[in-house]
């Protein structure tokens, strides 16, 4: 029995070893460390089996034992991978100080001419995915969103969501969104003139809001107006004024306005219809439309459902019969298994795929979605031709409608 029990005590620590080694594994940043520490948690975890199994043998290989021993082994190595996941993924965000240097700033404005109008700091605020894989930035994600009270994997799942983050990026090789995000800000900037100064912000990435917008205090800026590339007012599900309420904007004499939400732009109901008419020209009486939401953990948003109905209304004006438009809030097999058929059934020989509340192109979107669509398409309706749209990204019709939205509350 001791054998036993000194081999219980081993395989316990081959145990916890094996679970951390599958943590590294999980969120490895580069195909050879992936490699190694998978091989190495082969390896203990095979150590552990032989070692557990010789101690069974040594004590009479009684079937007691033989529970006992595995379900140590298997608690340890549970207990190897929580722990390293907590030390390396599950500690808070560090908080940024920079409220005495804005409190020392804001004295330097309010004591400086009140007879100059308040200057103006536009925060262009999206959503925005690291531009490669790293771990570190999507731990800085995800503990950002937790921070904020905004949908975020626990602690002990993340692994495996970094797992899958890597394979798409593995696929795609890099994200554009950042990219295309700059483009947008810069292109706002343009359009909106000398008069403000524009920043990007983003929701899931550096530089966050409240760091932003300290900046923008610290530039001089008296008047905050966040405008974000979204159907509706919150990004996220989360507003301005839980976002920056560490700041104490109003103690400091600053206003912090939101631009509008897009649920109601002509702006963007004309991007749809230029879309349609440069992949089918007037030739529309076979043509189908299939509008996708994205998925939410509430179900679809207000101003996405209001955007949708407004865009299906221009889209049946513009020549396309009803049955020839199908909405998803969100997609899955079987939801775009049926409106595939349905689009097919009303008479579609062309179809139509566009994302509704996809600012700009992401991993996702580019890798997984068309996946899920292709495979539908070719089982639900074969006989069609399936072309599918990317996000808003830099279109002009998108800056249009942001820069309506910051002139009207400006």
């Amino acid at each position: 029995m001791a054998d036993f029990n000194v081999g219980i005590a081993l395989s316990a620590v081959i145990g916890l070893i094996t679970g951390a080694m599958l943590v590294f594994y999980l969120i490895a940043d580069s195909a050879h460390r992936v490699r190694l520490f998978g091989l190495i948690a082969i390896i203990f975890a095979t150590l552990g089996i032989l070692t557990l199994i010789l101690a069974i043998d040594a004590a009479g290989s009684a079937v007691a034992n033989a529970i006992v021993g595995l379900i140590s082994l298997l608690l340890s190595a549970f207990l190897g991978y929580a722990v390293t996941t907590y030390f390396l993924l599950g500690r808070p965000e560090r908080e940024r100080s920079i409220i005495p240097d804005l409190r020392q700033a804001t004295l330097k404005l309010n004591s400086s001419s009140s007879s100059s109008p308040p200057r103006t700091a536009i925060i262009y605020y999206a959503n925005c995915e690291p531009d490669s894989y790293s771990s570190l930035p999507y731990n800085y994600t995800y503990e950002h969103l937790q921070a904020h009270g905004m949908a975020a994997p626990p602690p002990l799942i993340r692994p495996f969501t970094m797992r899958r983050a890597r394979q798409r990026y593995a696929k795609l090789g890099h994200s554009p969104q950042r990219r295309i995000h700059t483009r947008i800000a810069q292109k706002l900037r343009d359009k909106l003139g000398k008069r403000y100064r524009v920043y990007i912000a983003f929701s899931d990435n550096h530089p966050f809001l409240d760091e932003m917008a300290a900046g923008a205090v610290l530039d001089g800026a008296r008047r905050l107006i966040v405008a974000r590339p979204a159907l509706d007012a919150a990004l996220n599900g989360s507003a301005t004024s839980s976002l920056l309420q560490g700041l104490h904007m109003e103690r400091l004499g600053v206003e912090v306005r939101d631009a509008p939400a897009l649920h109601d732009s002509d702006a963007l109901v004309r991007l749809y219809l230029r879309r349609v008419s440069t992949s089918v020209g007037e030739a529309r009486d076979e043509v189908g439309v299939l509008l996708l939401g994205q998925r939410h953990d509430h179900g679809e948003s207000k101003g996405e459902a209001a955007f949708r109905e407004r865009l299906t209304a221009a889209l049946v004006r513009s020549g396309i019969a009803s049955p020839r438009i199908a909405s998803i809030s969100q997609p899955n097999a079987a939801s775009l298994g049926s409106a595939f058929s349905q689009l097919q059934a009303a008479g579609a020989k062309q179809i139509l795929s566009m994302p509704l509340t996809y600012s700009a192109d992401s991993v996702i979107l580019l890798t997984d979605l068309p996946l899920l669509l292709e495979h539908a398409h070719t089982q639900h309706a074969p006989a069609t031709r399936l072309t599918t749209f990317g996000g808003w990204n830099d279109d002009d019709a998108l800056i249009d409608a942001i820069a309506d939205r910051v002139r009207a509350v400006a």
